[in-house]
C-alpha cells in the first residue's frame, strides 16, 4: 500500500507546478495585453494630434514650395514668423534709418486691412533664367482677407 501513496504525491506535486506555471502564463498574458492596449491608444493619441494640431511650418513650407518651378536657379525662403522673433531683426531694425510711412502704403493698409509687417507668416521666390531673361516667381502665405 505504500507504492501507491507514493505515485499519488508527485502527481499532485506535478500538477501544482502546472497550475502556479499557468497563473505566471496568464499573468504575463494580462501585462503583455495591457502593455499593447497601452501602445496602441498612445499611437492614436499621437496620430489624432498630428491631424487635428492643424499645418506645421514643415508643412506650411513644403505647400509654399510646390508652387515653385522645378528648374529654378535659386529659391529664397524666409520664414517671417520666425524671423520677426528674433534678436538679429531688432539689432537690424536699430541701424536702419527711419523714415515717415509711405501715404500709399498707409492707404492701402486702410483700404485693404493688410500690413506686411504683421499678417505675413512665410515668403518664397524663385528666379528662372531663361535665355535673356529672367522670371522671378513669388508665393506668401499670411492673413489675407478675400473681400
Amino acid at each position: 500500500m505504500a507504492t501507491p501513496s507514493c505515485q499519488k504525491i508527485p502527481q499532485l506535486h506535478n500538477s501544482r507546478m502546472q497550475l502556479t506555471e499557468l497563473k505566471k502564463f496568464a499573468e504575463t498574458k494580462k501585462i503583455a495585453l495591457a502593455g499593447a492596449i497601452a501602445i496602441l491608444l498612445i499611437a492614436g493619441i499621437i496620430l489624432v494630434w498630428d491631424v487635428f494640431r492643424g499645418p506645421t511650418n514643415d508643412s506650411a513650407r513644403q505647400q509654399l514650395l510646390e508652387f515653385i518651378p522645378p528648374n529654378s536657379a535659386a529659391v529664397i525662403f524666409v520664414d517671417l514668423d520666425k524671423f520677426k522673433q528674433s534678436p538679429f531683426l531688432g539689432k537690424i531694425y536699430e541701424w536702419l534709418p527711419h523714415s515717415a510711412e509711405d501715404s500709399e502704403y498707409a492707404q492701402f493698409v486702410r483700404d485693404t486691412g493688410f500690413s506686411y509687417e504683421r499678417d505675413l507668416k512665410q515668403v518664397v521666390m524663385a528666379i528662372s533664367n531663361r535665355g535673356a531673361g529672367t522670371d522671378v516667381v513669388a508665393v506668401a502665405d499670411g492673413k489675407f482677407d478675400r473681400k
